[in-house]
This record gives structure tokens, C-alpha cells and sequence, in this order.
């Protein structure tokens, strides 16, 4: 499959320097590749398929599905495109960059790789404002917000390294998840005013957060984690420790569930609360709740 669609790339290329008509040969290449996506569960479908001078891509209207598990899950894009920048290749390098509109947001990445060397890599994604409420799956579950955030990786700074360092934000705003929706025997209350920051660095094969702070109508919270990578790339140990401070409305819709996790009557919960998780090098998890004064 990936030999086939750089195949389609490289004719793709080749159309757009060369300024003959390619809009049905596009089509015809894509077809040809589509089963090949078909068999990995990824489907898709374009309204209009374009080539881009001098070299790229763009597409309006894409309907798609993965197919990663018994539920398959949909997603669609308004348009897209991306774009392999000619002047780079000059510098020995691949500059390829790309901006897709989806979901009431907008998402860009570039990525950067030169021709000499594997290891000197990069690779930047930006999300602004998507709107989880806009997806069919987020929107019958009742989840909304409006979702930022940034994607930075570069090569590790040792020699030989496989982990990659980069650098991660995250910044939710406006969230929100409708009353009646369980997991497991829970029932989640409403959640409404949901804001969530989050910045984490990748250095030394160590994912740490920098800083994890939320704030909504049930509670308001912050707290420090970290993984640390094996030498393969595996995921190794990892711990965390969060804070809770439950509002009014928090104490009641939540508070018993943290008291009944913490082996404590559920009558007159806490209003602070400390949750500890932990992941050991047998992968096994453990977790521990405990109320603060």
C-alpha cells in the first residue's frame, strides 16, 4: 500500500510540473489505491480532487471512516490540501506542509526531513478551535468544548537515540458533557464551563507534564505526571498525582463516588481530594484516592 501511494505522489508530481490535464487520472490513481485503504479499515471518499502548483494536493469535501475496532468511527473534512516545497529539495531536504478545515476548526502541519540523514526530523501540527460537538460520535454522547493545541518533534539530542524530544499543549475551552452518560455503573453528572490546559515536554525518553490545570462546574484541579520510555521505545514507568477541589455542586455529584474509591462513607464526602496512579515495568496499574484537609 505504501509503495502504491508514493507511486501516486510521484505521478502526481509529475502532473502538475508538467501542466497537463490530471484531474481524471487523479481519480484514476486514487481508485486504484482505495481498495489497498479499504483493506487497513481506512475508507474514504472525495467530493473534488485536485492537483496544486507547482507540486501538491488539495481535496473539498472528504467523507472517511476508520475502522479500528467493532464501532466504526466516521470523520469528514471540509478541505484540505498540502504542498512539498520545490526550493528545499535543492537543499537536500523535504519540506512538506499541509492545512485541513474540519470540524468548525483548522489544523496545520509541517513537516521537515532531510535527504541525508533519517534522524534529522521534524514534525509540527497546530489545532485550532475544533468543535468536539460537531463530530457525530462527541455529539450523541453529549461532549462539547472547543479543542486547541500544538504538536512539536525533534530528534533527541544523543547520539543514537530512538525516542524523539518534543513539546505539547493542549487547551480545551467551553467544554461541556450532557447528564446520563455512564461509564462502567457510573452515572457522570452535567459538566459544564469545562476549561483544561495542559503542557508537557518529551526530553531524555521522560514525557513529563510542565503544567495540568482544569477548571469546570464540578471541580477545579492540577497535577504532575510522567512516563518514562525503555531503550526500544517502549512505554516504561509512570506515575501522576492530581488535586481535586469539588464545588458546591461537585460535593454532591461527585464527592460520594471519590469517598466510595477511597474505602470511606459516602455520607458528608470531602471537598479535597488527592488521586495517585502508577504504572509498574509488569504494566500493571495501581491508583489510590485520599481526602485532603
Amino acid at each position: 500500500m505504501v509503495k502504491k501511494f508514493l507511486i501516486f505522489l510521484a505521478l502526481l508530481a509529475a502532473f502538475t510540473l508538467w501542466q497537463i490535464p490530471y484531474s481524471q487520472l487523479l481519480q484514476d490513481q486514487f481508485s486504484k489505491i482505495k481498495p489497498e485503504l479499504a483493506k487497513q479499515g481506512v475508507f474514504l471518499d472525495f467530493g473534488e480532487l485536485r492537483a496544486l502548483f507547482p507540486v501538491g494536493i488539495g481535496f473539498q469535501g472528504l467523507n472517511g471512516m476508520l475502522k479500528l475496532g467493532p464501532t466504526p468511527i466516521p470523520f469528514q473534512a471540509d478541505s484540505g490540501e498540502f504542498k512539498l516545497g520545490i526550493l528545499s529539495l535543492f537543499r537536500a531536504r523535504a519540506d512538506l506542509k499541509g492545512e485541513f478545515k474540519f470540524y468548525g476548526g483548522t489544523l496545520r502541519s509541517a513537516f521537515n526531513q532531510s535527504l541525508r540523514g533519517a534522524r534529522d526530523t521534524s514534525w509540527d501540527l497546530e489545532l485550532t478551535d475544533l468543535a468536539l460537538d460537531k463530530h457525530p460520535f462527541l455529539e450523541f454522547y453529549g461532549v462539547g468544548g472547543k479543542v486547541s493545541g500544538t504538536f512539536n518533534l525533534r530528534p533527541s539530542a544523543l547520539p543514537a537515540e530512538p525516542v524523539p524530544q518534543g513539546d505539547f499543549t493542549i487547551n480545551i475551552r467551553e467544554g461541556s458533557l450532557r447528564s446520563g452518560q455512564t461509564i462502567g455503573v457510573v452515572k457522570l453528572p452535567p459538566l459544564n464551563n469545562l476549561s483544561l490546559e495542559a503542557v508537557a515536554e518529551l526530553r531524555e525518553r521522560r514525557l513529563g507534564t510542565k503544567k495540568f490545570e482544569l477548571k469546570s462546574s464540578l471541580l477545579d484541579g492540577s497535577g504532575r505526571g510522567e512516563c518514562q520510555f525503555e531503550s526500544g521505545g517502549g512505554l516504561g514507568l509512570c506515575n501522576g498525582s492530581f488535586e481535586l477541589n469539588l464545588t458546591t455542586e461537585g460535593l454532591q455529584s461527585v464527592g460520594p463516588y471519590l469517598a466510595l474509591a477511597a474505602g470511606l462513607p459516602v455520607e458528608n464526602p470531602a471537598r479535597r481530594w488527592k488521586i495517585e496512579v502508577a504504572k509498574d515495568s509488569r504494566n500493571q496499574f495501581t491508583s489510590r484516592v485520599t481526602p485532603l484537609p
